[in-house]
């Protein structure tokens, strides 16, 4: 891991070019290429840097205070083991403290830890191990990687976005009592349990079950989306949607069928508590088939009572994706469907769903398949409290990614995650901002691609980096936006800022975005933090 060990320059407030008006950036640092990183804004106005090399004892640390001002900057090293694979599972902020839930593979056995940081000092308060599970043999493994036989066995994660609460879900299909597959924990702000049960949501009907996401109510309920499935020896699935929940105190967790016109293949889903219709949204992508990989998505959406009979929520729509309107606003035949990658519960209760047009290509040999992804444009859906869809933007782009498997909610599968550092892909995924006074969509992109959204015209499709910078699109007009520059144009054409927009934090509070600022100049590569605020 490079690390800077000298002291911070003072920050100080800069003017801005665009609409993100700078208010301070940081000293600049060696850009983080592998591993881990995430920025965490707390309720104490503090700005934390969490950068994470799994080759390296211990992980970075950069502290700020509420006025951008440094005031740790050292290398933290928890007392885990760093024997097999090791993984962030999720990173988040409990009472002003960072709380990492590391999840680690050695011996076989799936293992996870809790640290808990001081977001004042950054020194270990707690660490310790939450879970371990049994040794996952050669006869499990050659299941999941060819009957598709669920995933590997191992920890999910969610915190609540407006409390101090979280929940961890154990996922075991090898398991040889199936009501004990899946164990779901509810946590407070103290750390203590509230609710632990197992959940028996695979029921004699089927085999296997496939975590998709959850969401923490409180202290008060905790609503998982699943998949449960046979598979065979092809890793064709057949299954249905089931939706658990756990109460708090409760003994015991509840599984309910959730019933679709779908029932090959559910992909990936997302589900969202809304405050303001106390409902979840719950969005859902499957097909009739599990192969090819992106083939005729029908997208699953409802409004659930979480409180009351899952079955009994308001449908919203099950639709193909945003394909068409993508074709009719840039008039050509784009890819294939755009797929759903996230769902955004705005402050007044309003939602959104984010699609991404995506096309597969595979290539197979008699002893291997690569297959390369290009994500083309976004569309933007914003729907009323009631599901009723009020606009959709679309925003050209065109990633292309070697090697790179992208499924539906990859994006919102990576949230509480900190963003992998991988080859230039952390610089190649949006983010979704709902500001104060209006929305944003954030991206990475080239310069001669601005003309896209003015005229009818081909995006160059992005590979590496290198010559990308980093722009916004306002919403919420229903008309295709304007780029404009996030960090202002270049004075020197070989220079360019982008940034990897999933590391980022927004405090709606405060009104302050932070982020990751990747300068480029030629072979010189240099990072630091900036404070934005949108106008």
């Amino acid at each position: 891991m490079k690390r800077i060990f000298c002291a911070l320059l003072l920050l100080t407030a800069l003017p801005s070019f665009s609409q993100f008006k700078r208010i301070a950036e940081s000293a600049e640092f060696h850009e983080p290429e592998e591993g881990v990183a995430k920025l965490l804004h707390l309720k104490n106005g503090n700005t934390v840097y969490v950068h994470i090399n799994f080759k390296e004892a211990g992980f970075e640390l950069k502290i700020f205070d509420p006025s951008h001002q440094p005031v740790v900057n050292k290398v933290v090293t928890p007392a885990y083991t760093r024997e097999g694979d090791m993984g962030l599972m999720a990173i988040f902020e409990i009472n002003g403290d960072v709380v990492m839930l590391i999840q680690n593979y050695s011996d076989n056995k799936p293992k996870l830890y809790r640290i808990i940081i001081d977001g004042t000092t950054g020194d270990i308060k707690k660490e310790e191990k939450l879970a371990e599970l049994e040794k996952v043999g050669w006869n499990e493994r050659r299941r999941i990687n060819y009957e598709g036989a669920g995933p590997f066995p191992g920890f999910f994660a969610r915190k609540d976005q407006r409390s101090d609460h979280y929940a961890i879900v154990t996922l075991n299909n090898f398991c040889s009592d199936r009501s004990k597959r899946m164990e779901i924990v509810l946590y407070g702000p103290d750390h203590k349990e509230i609710s632990r049960a197992f959940c028996p949501a695979a029921g004699p009907k089927y085999e296997f079950l496939d975590y998709k996401d959850m969401a923490v109510i409180g202290g008060e309920k905790v609503c998982v989306l699943l998949s449960a499935f046979n598979a065979n020896m092809y890793g064709n699935r057949k299954g249905e949607m089931v939706f658990a929940t756990l109460d708090s105190g409760a003994q015991g967790a509840s599984a309910k069928d959730l019933t679709t016109e779908v029932k090959e293949y559910i992909d990936g889903g997302c589900v969202r508590y809304n405050p303001v219709t106390k409902k979840i949204l719950l969005v859902a992508a499957g097909r009739d088939r599990q192969w090819p990989p992106v083939s005729d998505y029908d997208v699953i959406a409802a409004m659930i009572d979480p409180f009351g009979d899952p079955e009994a929520g308001k449908p919203i729509s099950a639709q193909r994706t945003a394909d068409g309107d993508i074709k009719s606003l840039f008039g050509k035949a784009f890819w294939r469907d755009g797929l759903p990658q996230n769902v955004y519960v705005n402050a007044d209760g309003t939602f959104t769903v984010v699609y991404e047009a995506v096309s597969i290509s595979t290539t197979e040999g008699q002893h291997y398949s690569v297959s390369n992804t290009t994500v083309g444009d976004i569309s933007v859906v914003r729907y009323t409290t009631e599901g009723v869809e009020q606009h959709r933007q679309v925003i050209p782009q065109s990633y292309f990614f070697r090697d790179h498997l992208l499924v539906p909610f990859h994006q919102s599968f990576e949230q509480d995650k900190a963003i992998e550092l991988y080859y230039g892909t952390q610089f190649k995924d949006f983010a979704y901002l709902d500001a104060k006074e209006r929305s944003y969509i954030l991206i990475n992109d080239l310069e001669r691609n601005l003309d896209a959204t003015k005229s009818v015209g081909k995006v160059t499709s992005i590979e590496g980096v290198k010559y990308c910078d980093g722009f916004y699109y306002p919403l919420g007009d229903g008309q295709t936006p304007a780029p404009q520059w996030l960090f202002g144009p270049a004075a020197d054409s070989e220079e360019h800022d982008l940034a990897p927009f999933p590391l980022s934090d927004y405090d709606r509070d405060r009104d302050l975005y932070i982020t990751l600022q990747l300068a480029k100049k030629g072979t010189s590569k240099i990072a630091k933090i900036v404070w934005l605020q949108p106008q």
